[in-house]
């Protein structure tokens, strides 16, 4: 007896990615190191904890992050906000 046409099709071996959900990429050598790790030092200052590496390829993250210094009451941290928005 036959198997049914659905058995002969190749299975596929990773599941499908959305674009929609996939992170993007943010090129490293546009982003500058000084500026990052000002911003996360003050971040940790009003008590979060950013993963700055993960800002560096999921622009989505970096984003909330950002948003989140630019709502706070330090000034500073509000303009290293701005300034990092800008390089991205």
């Amino acid at each position: 007896m036959p198997l049914p046409a659905h058995h002969c099709r190749p299975q596929r071996s990773s599941p499908i990615v959305d674009p929609a959900y996939s992170p993007a990429l943010v090129p490293t050598a546009a982003l500058p190191t000084r500026l990052l790790q000002d911003f996360g030092m003050a971040m940790r200052k009003q008590g979060h904890n950013p993963m700055l590496q993960r800002m560096c390829y999921d622009r989505s993250y970096a984003f909330d992050c950002m948003a989140q210094a630019h709502a706070s009451t330090d000034e500073g941290l509000r303009k290293l906000a701005l300034a990092l928005f800008a390089q991205y």
